[in-house]
């Protein structure tokens, strides 16, 4: 039997989750905006048979069309110039999104281990760890019986334990103080500094999709985080000693000029937490330019991700407007 539905009450009611879902599975918010208008697009075509199990119906439609979007997107991100990284997403907290978009397993650490698994591994992984689906009902998403579904995610915890650091990372109110120190340091020079905020393993990727300057390897190691990122304040930091303008302010989403019109183009900086960790938004002559998110774990940065390409940050700089 077919039942009728209601498409605008269930999309508000289910785009939240949905969205999430497919920003899991895919690391790129236009696609799983895409996903969700897909979903409800076909769910006039097929609707469900009732709608006891909308939820699971929903999802199921959702995981499959994720998986036909990476399958077209496997061979763009084999031949992506640089390291690949997701795209940054801010929430506001009034959003429906925004209880389904918190915690590690929005992590950008999280999201680039899902990347290397096989896409119904992650669909797995996603259903049951970030949504407490029950096998029967994984199982019914993925095409895969519940006993392989076990199988998965009892292969899947070690190697999801070993991206994290052992303490977990630290709430986004927690890491903002030590984000803004660090930064502080990276402003004035203080390599010593930016030293006792680093863990010593220490990462950096950096993203530019082969469109605009990026660093083209991981950079690993507490100095050599230090020094890249010391060279990069330093060029913002002169034009902003010569506008004669103040440090960063400390308080969330206020912004820095750091070059005025007469001597060049006007940067922006913002803090603006992205993925439920801090981040910087630099903005220049009002575009959005570079977008910079920091994890931290036990009072140390364990990782910064800088994003450039262009692409990625049509959304985020929306929301840092």
């Amino acid at each position: 039997m077919v039942i009728s539905v209601d498409r605008e009450k269930l999309y508000g009611e289910y785009r939240p989750l949905l969205f999430s879902l497919a920003y899991r599975m895919l690391g790129t918010a236009s696609d799983a905006e895409d996903v969700v208008q897909d979903v409800f697009l076909r769910l006039e075509e097929k609707p469900p048979g009732d709608k006891e199990h909308m939820k699971a119906y929903l999802c199921k439609m959702a995981v499959n069309r994720c998986l036909d979007i990476l399958k077209r997107l496997r061979l763009q991100r084999e031949l992506y110039i640089g390291p690949w990284l997701p795209e940054p997403i801010a929430i506001e907290a009034d959003d429906p999104a925004a209880a389904y978009l918190q915690g590690e397993g929005v992590s950008f650490a999280i999201l680039l281990l899902l990347e290397t698994l096989d896409p119904v591994e992650r669909a797995v992984y996603i259903l049951r760890e970030a949504f407490a689906f029950d096998y029967k009902a994984i199982a019914e998403a993925t095409g895969r019986s519940e006993a392989a579904c076990r199988q998965t995610m009892s292969r899947l915890r070690p190697k999801i334990a070993a991206a994290q650091p052992p303490e977990g990372l630290m709430p986004t109110a927690d890491a903002e103080p030590l984000v803004l120190q660090f930064l502080h340091a990276a402003r004035t020079g203080d390599l010593t500094g930016m030293l006792e905020l680093l863990h010593p393993d220490a990462s950096l990727r950096s993203d530019g999709g082969g469109k605009v300057s990026a660093a083209v390897r991981p950079i690993v190691g507490a100095k050599a985080v230090a020094a890249f990122l010391g060279g990069l304040a330093r060029k913002f930091a002169g034009a902003a000693d010569s506008a004669g303008t103040p440090e960063l302010s400390q308080k969330p989403g206020i912004s820095e000029i750091a070059a005025s019109p007469a001597s060049g183009p006007v940067a922006e900086f913002a803090l603006l937490p992205m993925n439920d960790q801090p981040g910087l938004l630099l903005t220049v002559d009002g575009q959005p330019d570079t977008a910079l998110l920091i994890e931290s774990s036990a009072g140390r940065i364990h990782a910064v991700y800088i994003v450039r390409n262009p692409d990625k940050l049509e959304k985020i700089g929306r929301a840092g407007s």
